[in-house]
């Protein structure tokens, strides 16, 4: 939408004749128009944020110790991360929705895998061995 107002300027439209074709208000296409001619761009700049409490390395343990343990909740992740690298030294602690925001952006979602039945090392050997009975015979004996 916005390149399309900058299009229509250089074309040589007026704010009140672009508003009218794109149904805006002239003075948000002068907006974007002032801010295209300013800077060169008409995207949103990016919103500065607090510095991340958590490391490169604690992010890597943090996603690391999901993929070993996926049954883990996040508050037990942030519980294991606060002590395994001496935080509770230092003062700081680490909220379970900040674990989450990282998983999240390393792409694990908030899932719990299934369970698997349980089985015993004696069905273990017996499904093993059938297995190997039949694994030359030919798909259609």
């Amino acid at each position: 939408m916005r390149k399309h107002i900058t299009e229509l300027h250089k074309k040589g439209k007026s704010f009140r004749e672009i508003g009218k074709i794109l149904k805006l208000s002239f003075t948000t296409v002068g907006y974007i128009v002032k801010k295209y001619l300013e800077t060169g761009y008409v995207e949103n700049k990016p919103k500065p944020s607090d510095p991340s409490k958590l490391t490169s390395r604690a992010k890597r343990m943090i996603v690391k110790s999901a993929a070993n343990k996926p049954m883990t909740s996040a508050q037990n992740i942030a519980n294991e991360l606060f002590f395994s690298l001496s935080l509770s030294s230092c003062n700081v602690s680490v909220p379970a929705q900040t674990v989450r925001n990282v998983l999240h952006s390393a792409g694990l979602k908030a899932r719990t895998p299934r369970k698997k039945p349980y089985i015993s090392e004696v069905n273990r050997k017996r499904r093993l061995e059938f297995a190997m009975q039949y694994k030359n015979k030919p798909m259609d004996f």
